[in-house]
């Protein structure tokens, strides 16, 4: 089956930047994306950092979502992150289940919002 789709040179967006987001930035370098990313305040690694997940989310055409779950994260993506991540945008969610606003992403997935999810 011929690939529809591939990774190099596309712009990948990282919700959280800590030790396992710098991990995946670095490997997405070996494809020669672009990596962009948001947190709470910038950290000192050489990608751009964004200041919120709407921003990002609407740059990106993989979003790898790996933030800690909980109260301050809980459906940090939902319908408005996931309409700017686009129609052609894959969505990765590496984070608790949580994260993700589920009603949001299934109606995302049946609409084509988005192109697709990794959970």
């Amino acid at each position: 089956m011929p690939l529809a789709r591939k990774v190099s040179g596309a712009k990948l967006g990282i919700v959280g930047m800590g030790r396992i987001g710098q991990a995946i930035a670095q490997r997405a370098l070996a494809f020669n994306m672009s990596v962009a990313y948001t947190t709470r305040s910038p950290k000192s690694v050489p990608f751009t950092h964004v200041p919120n997940v709407v921003d990002l989310a609407r740059q990106s055409d993989y979003l790898i979502v790996i933030t800690p779950g909980g109260a301050a994260t809980r459906h940090l993506i939902n319908a408005e992150v996931l309409a700017a991540l686009g129609p052609e945008g894959i969505l990765v969610n590496v984070a608790r289940g949580s994260v993700v606003d589920e009603a949001a992403l299934i109606d995302a997935l049946e609409r084509k919002v988005i192109a697709g999810a990794g959970l």
